[in-house]
Parts: C-alpha cells; sequence; structure tokens
C-alpha cells in the first residue's frame, strides 16, 4: 500500500476532466500539492519607452474581450526621465466602462504557446489621453521613481503580482471591462518615458 505521507504526481493530460483541476494527491496532514503548471492560455504584451504627455493620466490600458474571461496576472511599470529624475504616482485602475478617444498604439499580445491562438484581450499605449471610463475602483498604487536615463540605474519599477497567494487575478469580463495605468495627471519635470509589461490567461466565458 502506498505511504499516504507521500505525495504523488498527477501529469495533465489534455482532456477536459483532467484540465479542471491541477490537485496531486494530498498527505495524512491535509496538504495538497498543486501542479505549478498554467492550462490556460497565457498571453503578455510589453512597451519599451513611451513617450508621455505632459500631465499623464490613463498611459496603458488593457482591454477585455468579447465572450471571454481575462485574468490579469502581473503588470509591471517602471520608467525614465531625460534630464532630472521625479517621483511620479503610479495607479492600477479597474474601470467598468473602455476609454474613449486618444491616440494610442496595441503592442503585440505574444501567446506563451503559439498553439493558443490570437488573444482576445488587447493593449492599448496612448501618446494623447483617451477619455476616462468608468472607474470601479484603484487595486494598486505606488509611487515610482523615474531616474535619469543617461544614468547606469534609471529607478525603481513597481510590480504588481496577482498569483503569489494563489489568488484569482484581476478578472475582465467583456469588451467594456478594462484595466489602466493611471499617472495621476501628475505635472512632468522633463521629458519622460515610461515601461510596461503585463500577463493575462484567457479563457471562454460561460
Amino acid at each position: 500500500m502506498p505511504d499516504p505521507s507521500v505525495a504523488t504526481t498527477v501529469i495533465a493530460l489534455a482532456d477536459p476532466i483532467t484540465q479542471l483541476y491541477k490537485q496531486s494527491a494530498g498527505n495524512r496532514s491535509g496538504a495538497t500539492f498543486i501542479d505549478p503548471r498554467g492550462l490556460l492560455p497565457t498571453y503578455r504584451a510589453a512597451k519599451r519607452a513611451l513617450a508621455l504627455p505632459a500631465t499623464p493620466t490613463l498611459v496603458a490600458n488593457l482591454v477585455g474581450a468579447a465572450n471571454k474571461i481575462v485574468r490579469v496576472r502581473r503588470v509591471m511599470v517602471s520608467g525614465a526621465a531625460a534630464t532630472a529624475s521625479q517621483i511620479i504616482p503610479v495607479d492600477l485602475i479597474k474601470y467598468s466602462t473602455a476609454a474613449t478617444g486618444g491616440t494610442a498604439t496595441t503592442p503585440a499580445a505574444v501567446p506563451d504557446d503559439s498553439a493558443d491562438g490570437a488573444a482576445g484581450a488587447v493593449l492599448s499605449v496612448y501618446t494623447v489621453l483617451p477619455t476616462l471610463g468608468t472607474a470601479v475602483g484603484t487595486v494598486g498604487v505606488k509611487p515610482v521613481s523615474f531616474g535619469l536615463i543617461t544614468a547606469a540605474i534609471i529607478g525603481d519599477m513597481a510590480v504588481w503580482d496577482f498569483t503569489v497567494r494563489g489568488d484569482e487575478g484581476i478578472v475582465l469580463r467583456g469588451v467594456a471591462e478594462t484595466l489602466g495605468i493611471h499617472l495621476g495627471g501628475v505635472a512632468l519635470a522633463n521629458a519622460t518615458t515610461l515601461n510596461c509589461e503585463w500577463e493575462w490567461t484567457e479563457e471562454a466565458s460561460s
């Protein structure tokens, strides 16, 4: 008889039943062992050196997808200034309606696995600010030092990781819900650029 104190590994197969869970057997103390591999299609998008307007508000926005549940797993923000470093308030805000107007580009959403196909969610980064949608609330705040771009160390980074405690992530349902990087309308002291990285999963909505 197998020793119940020893974990047994379950290999995740590609059938729908297996994909409903990622657990292996527990031990006699009730601990559950989790297969760490992700089973949902996962996507990443990034923008380097986005030129910011003089008083930036919403500068990057991940827009959800029709008929999909988008779970934002991780967001990273950093930046650099041309002639003098500056501390800038960086807020991560969830919106229930999408932003309108402005001038935006859409960095490519890259699947972790090419077999997963194209992403439904779209990342927009703005050089001309949009009209904001309806805010649900702020889910993250951090003052970030945008360091001098010519320096060897150009400042710090804001990182929001919604997976470290098994959280479900920030969920976007449909195209109305978005998650945005907002810089509070602070007056920039000099030419400033922003870098951002995003990671999310997608699954069909019921």
